[in-house]
Formats: structure tokens, sequence, C-alpha cells
């Protein structure tokens, strides 16, 4: 995965954590652990985006971030063209245990 790809992926990641409170900001390492970002990588995705400017610092020493009005537009236009679906279960069914029963 190269660098883009890792920065859409924080960015969508950021985007869906934060999407109920755009002002307070995310946690990055938070964020880099759920994608699988060493903290090299996530260093190098922060500082991309930031100079991207899709992300922007929430006061608090670069811990925070927050997406900016360019960062959400990127990632609903991203968002835009891709289906995305989701599968409900609605019950279960628990099967036996032994092996023999479906065979005849």
């Amino acid at each position: 995965m190269n660098l883009k790809e890792k920065s859409y992926k924080f960015l969508n990641v950021l985007y869906f954590r934060s999407h109920h409170d755009l002002r307070s900001g995310y946690d990055v390492n938070v964020v880099a652990k759920l994608i699988g970002l060493s903290d090299k990588e996530r260093m190098n995705v922060q500082s991309y985006l930031f100079e991207k400017n899709l992300i922007s610092d929430s006061g608090t020493f670069g811990a925070l971030v927050r997406l900016t009005a360019d960062g959400i537009d990127t990632v609903e236009e991203l968002r835009s063209n891709k289906v995305f679906a989701r599968v409900k279960f609605n019950s279960y069914h628990v099967f036996p245990l032994s092996g023999l029963d479906g065979i005849k």
C-alpha cells in the first residue's frame, strides 16, 4: 500500500470516528492502529495530510487531529463512486456438533 492509499484510509477512518464532533478532533494514534500503521508510517501519512491541508491539529501538540473542510470534501468525493454493502444477520441457526448428522 502506497502513501496515498494509506492517507485515504486514514482520512476515511478519521471521518467515521469524528463525524459526530468535527471540532474537537480524534487521536491520531488510535486511527493509525485501526488501519495497522506503524509509528513511522503514521508520521508520514500525518505529514502528507497536513501539507495537503486535509487535516489540522486541535491544538494539543499534534495528538489530536481533525478534518478540515477540504478533508471532508475529499472523503465524500472518494466515497461517492463506491458502493458499500452491509450484512445484517437477523437470526442464526445452531447446527449439531456430531460429524455424522449430515452424512447419509
